[in-house]
């Protein structure tokens, strides 16, 4: 075993990692591995399968190849500094308690729920790799604090892996297969998705170069949602060239949603823009609904005005419904006054059903005064 850890070190970390303390371990290691982040450091505790640790340095790719170049299948697993939040979105498996990941074909049995604190930070996540008769078959991601239970297969566990060659690694199984997918290949989504778990810059790079025109468009709208979903004022930056530049709608179609998990202030103006302004229908309809699921007065007047003044009979119709959707009853005044004075008929029949479907008092006493005919 070619372990970056000394003997004694490792199996205390293997079995006791939060009894003895990361510091402790890292002053044992060797000269020059000082600079190792708990990421780069922490090992699992693995049950049902044989497990060895090792240094990559000969390179993350050429060591996943060794063993993969294996008849039998096994797991190679390393962790990363991963971006703020749960980790969840990447994989089913996570908790800011995790529990275990059970590899080969069960669920990860999870405890706790993720507190503000673990939602907010920067946490390391695993990246798991099922590999075997010389390939990379499938890509799993995981807190990196999620016990691993191997289904009877080895796992081997690499340290000091360099982020940047993570991503560039990982980067080569984003591509939409020919035909049917194989069962013995990683899927792209996967890949892409484990890609953007990763808090270094060059995963915000890998991100854009995928949105890039040159790709698959099936790809370009994935990635444009990782974007949105997990590289802050970067990734917005970067949904606003594209929202104002790009010719695609297909792709251009999906911005909304990316901009609706993004957590730029900015992006809700870039939404409401879209819905007012966008020259493709289809782009504002679904700007339109995502703005239905966000809070604040601009919202509720960019709502009203696509009601009374899109061109589209079924925009107009979403943004109705869109309005009925407001957080704390923000779209009832304005559901209220497309009642009461738009001149379409079917606007206003849409919006006397959805003020009919609330409970809000203001709902209920403009109902009752049309009911009662004054």
């Amino acid at each position: 075993m070619n372990a970056v850890f000394p003997t004694s070190c490792a199996e205390g970390v293997v079995t006791h990692l939060r009894r003895l303390g990361v510091v402790a371990c890292l002053a044992l290691l060797p000269a020059g591995a000082a600079s190792l982040t708990f990421a780069q450091a922490a090992v699992p505790t693995v049950t049902n399968g044989a497990f060895d640790t090792r240094a990559a340095s000969s390179g993350l790719e050429r060591t996943v190849n060794g063993f993969a170049a294996a008849v039998s299948p096994s797991w190679v697993g390393y962790v990363v500094d991963g971006i703020p939040g749960d980790h969840r979105a990447g994989d089913e498996y996570g908790g800011a308690r995790c529990g275990t990941v059970y590899l080969e074909g069960r669920r990860t049995v999870e405890s706790g729920t993720v507190s503000e604190k673990a939602a907010t930070a920067s946490r390391p996540v695993a990246i798991l790799l099922r590999v075997g008769t010389g390939a990379v078959q499938k890509i799993r991601t995981s807190p990196a604090d999620c016990d691993l239970e191997a289904g009877g297969l080895a796992v081997h566990w690499l340290t000091g892996v360099d982020p940047s060659q993570s991503v560039a690694f990982l980067g080569r199984f984003v591509k939409v297969a020919e035909g049917a997918p194989s069962s013995q290949a990683p899927s792209w989504n996967s890949a892409l998705s484990a890609i953007a778990l990763h808090a270094a810059p060059a995963a915000g790079s890998s991100l854009e170069r995928f949105a890039a025109a040159s790709q698959p468009v099936t790809i370009r709208k994935r990635a444009a949602f990782w974007l949105g979903a997990t590289r802050g004022a970067e990734g917005f930056a970067a949904l606003r060239r594209y929202a104002e530049a790009d010719s695609d709608d297909a792709f251009r179609k999906e911005l909304p949603t990316a901009l609706a998990v993004s957590g730029e202030a900015a992006a809700v103006d870039l939404l409401i823009k879209m819905a007012r302004t966008d020259s493709n229908s289809e782009v504002r309809r679904q700007a339109i609904f995502w703005l239905g699921q966000k809070a604040g007065t601009k919202v509720a007047g960019t709502l009203a005005d696509a009601a009374t003044s899109d061109p589209e009979a079924a925009i107009k119709e979403r943004a109705v419904f869109a309005l009925s959707r407001l957080p704390n009853g923000e779209g009832v005044d304005k559901l209220i006054d497309l009642a009461r004075t738009n001149r379409d008929m079917a606007v206003r029949k849409r919006a006397i059903f959805w003020l009919s479907q609330s409970n809000d008092p203001r709902a209920l006493d403009y109902i009752t005064t049309v009911l009662k005919g004054r």
